[in-house]
């Protein structure tokens, strides 16, 4: 019922911890992220096209509140 705290704030930590993991073990040369095609494409209007630039509109997600909103902001 709470999926800025459920959800949202566990994933942002959680990446921070990897990241803070990886630089304190000095050894890590590359991480790779992945993520969700809902990060890129969640808008009123869809794009003909995605790039690098492509987020998805925050806003309208949490206004929405689609199934799994909770993952494409988080």
């Amino acid at each position: 019922k709470d999926p800025e705290n459920e959800v949202i704030k566990p994933a942002i930590v959680g990446v921070l911890s990897i990241m803070r993991s990886c630089k304190k073990a000095r050894s890590v040369q590359r991480v790779i992220f992945t993520s969700s095609a809902g990060t890129v494409n969640m808008e009123e209007r869809q794009k003909p096209e995605y790039d690098e630039n492509s987020w998805s509109d925050i806003e309208f997600c949490m206004r929405i509140k689609m199934t799994g909103w909770m993952y494409f902001v988080s």
